[in-house]
């Protein structure tokens, strides 16, 4: 998160988005399960100090923080959660809250414990226990979120003037976009 130049998160200024939507968290999961110098609070602090920087240069921009699904591991032969994910959802979940900014439990919204075997058996996630196929992304895209600040900040958004804007600016690009 913190090795992304300042200058690119700048330029988003240019835009003025409306809002911002990361999704993150199985990587940093793996990270705190792999390397013991990354621990939970080394987690808290680029993350605070993540948050810190994007609330700074966009301060009237909405961000919406979407949390890591279940990630399985092999443990002793079989299939088992791991617990670095737990981790990772509650610095988010913490952080998210402390900035001002929405969080999107993915977790939950899919139905807690024992979701990604189900998603595996369905076809939604591929079998290491960690990504979503492509039917699976697909499906995870237009779930309703449940959390009232996520509801709230996608409530408050209108693309339609941000569109129209995009568009205006395009006109005469090459790969412009056709009139609405």
């Amino acid at each position: 998160m913190n090795a992304i130049p300042e200058q690119y998160i700048a330029s988003l200024r240019e835009t003025g988005p409306d809002l911002l939507i990361f999704q993150f968290g199985i990587n940093e999961a793996a990270s705190l399960g792999a390397f013991r110098e990354f621990t939970k609070d080394e987690l808290r602090i680029q993350m605070r100090e993540w948050l810190g920087r994007i609330k700074r240069l966009l301060p009237d921009t909405d961000v919406l923080l979407i949390g890591p699904p279940e990630r399985l591991q092999t443990f002793q032969g079989a299939p088992a959660p791991m617990k670095e994910t737990f981790d990772v959802q509650q610095v988010q979940r913490e952080e998210a809250e402390r900035a001002g900014f929405a969080y999107f439990d993915t977790y939950q919204c899919l139905g807690g414990a024992g979701q990604m075997m189900k998603m595996v058996s369905s076809g939604v996630a591929m079998s290491d226990y960690t990504h979503f196929t492509m039917r699976g992304g697909d499906a995870a895209a237009g779930l309703e979120p449940r959390h009232p600040a996520a509801r709230q900040v996608l409530r408050g958004v209108d693309p339609a003037p941000r569109a129209e804007g995009v568009r205006q600016r395009r006109q005469g690009a090459v790969g412009a976009l056709p009139p609405a």
